[in-house]
């Protein structure tokens, strides 16, 4: 059977292959352009999921920068507590081996025993060389000021044990009566302070009272220093004046020997401070001289003629920590 073509299916015919061409042409450029589209976004995707991945990447440098701080800053305030923590184990250790025990020195004081002893061997070497030196002029003879410097040192040794006994009676009433017993101030309704004491009587057992006294010594030692410098002033003011009106008459050479006295009160302040207290030991004239305890000045022998200086020991009756001087005859 013959197919028939109408003009118009003809001509369809004929330019079928040409629009066939194009459309050929057309869908691998439609197919290209998809592709670069996608690629484009793809790319501008992956930039993307870059600079989130360096922002995130920045953020977890930054916590791991505030995390490191803050532990170095914790182990810092760590380190610092261990130190406070350990100094105060020390000290408190210290205080327990040193406390009524001179043989153990604690060498973090700088008034320890033998610092003291070589303060008091520096007043002899200066301060006492200096105010013998200011009776030149004065028609005095040698064993005169000797006797005039050695009843100083003995003046300022006296009034120290009996200022000290003062002292540590204050301070053991302030401890024990004031802290028991308190008296509290209050405010009426009038606007006036009352003073009130409770009504109770209980007593401190006799323990806790010799409990007491190491942090009153401990106290008396740490603040030596100072409170040796007001002794000083004291001793100067009144006992000093008693010597030099005894022996001066109405010489001037108060300044050099007042300096030699505060000097002697501060140094022998902070030995008699120390527990149990340093002892300044002098040789009675007459009495045999004793190479362990004492040198000779000039004149040398086996019988004291005066005693220039006196020896120091650790306490009463124990070791000799420095030699004294003697004039033997």
């Amino acid at each position: 059977m013959t197919k028939i073509s109408d003009p118009l299916s003809q001509e369809r015919d004929r330019a079928q292959p040409g629009q066939q061409t194009q459309t050929r042409v057309r869908l691998p450029q439609m197919a290209f352009q998809e592709l670069q589209t996608e690629n484009e976004r793809l790319i501008e995707e992956n930039q993307n999921l870059k600079q989130q991945l360096t922002h995130m990447e920045n953020r977890s440098g930054e916590e791991k920068l505030r995390q490191v701080v803050k532990v170095n800053d914790e182990k810092k305030r760590l380190q610092e507590e261990v130190e406070e923590l350990s100094k105060r184990l020390s000290s408190v250790t210290s205080q327990q081996i040193t406390r009524n025990n001179p043989a153990i020195a604690d060498l973090s004081d700088p008034y320890r025993p033998t610092k003291l002893v070589e303060l008091f061997g520096s007043l002899y070497d200066n301060q006492w060389t200096d105010a013998f030196s200011s009776f030149e002029k004065k028609a005095r003879t040698e064993d005169d000021v000797i006797n005039i410097l050695r009843e100083i040192i003995k003046t300022a040794d006296s009034f120290c044990t009996e200022s000290l006994l003062q002292v540590t009676d204050r301070i053991r009433g302030y401890a024990i009566n004031d802290i028991s017993k308190p008296n509290i101030r209050l405010r009426g309704g009038n606007g006036e302070e009352y003073l009130h004491a409770s009504r109770l009587t209980v007593g401190i057992e006799s323990s806790v009272k010799d409990k007491v006294e190491g942090p009153i010594n401990d106290l008396l030692r740490l603040l030596a220093s100072v409170s040796g410098k007001n002794i000083a002033d004291i001793f100067v003011q009144r006992p000093m004046e008693f010597v030099e009106k005894r022996f001066l008459e109405n010489e001037t050479i108060r300044e050099s020997l007042d300096t030699f006295a505060k000097q002697a009160v501060q140094i022998i302040w902070m030995m008699k401070v120390q527990q149990p207290p340093m002892e300044l030991l002098w040789a009675d004239p007459e009495s045999k001289y004793d190479k362990q305890l004492f040198s000779f000045y000039v004149r040398q022998g086996e019988i004291v003629a005066q005693c220039i200086w006196p020896a120091v020991l650790l306490h009463k009756k124990g070791p000799v920590m420095a030699r004294g001087i003697v004039q033997g005859k």
